[in-house]
């Protein structure tokens, strides 16, 4: 049984990084297999890495994957 004591020694900031960090390795493998998660969720995803990633590269390529979502989500009768 893990011990509640090392929870208590932690700070707000390390809570804070460790909940940003789970958030974007969710979003990460929503993205890392899209073609089997419905649109808004892949939609959540890049808005999480948007918000939340250091990774430029990665930031824009959630843009992109969201703008082309959104576009197709548009055309549909």
């Amino acid at each position: 049984m893990m011990s509640a004591a090392p929870l208590r020694n932690r700070t707000t900031a390390q809570h804070t990084e460790d909940w940003r960090g789970e958030r974007l390795r969710e979003a990460r493998c929503v993205l890392a297999d899209i073609s089997q998660h419905p649109a808004s969720l892949v939609l959540l995803a890049c808005r999480v890495i948007v918000a939340h990633s250091r990774n430029r590269i990665e930031i824009e390529d959630a843009k992109e994957t969201a703008a082309l979502l959104r576009s197709k989500r548009e055309v549909r009768p």
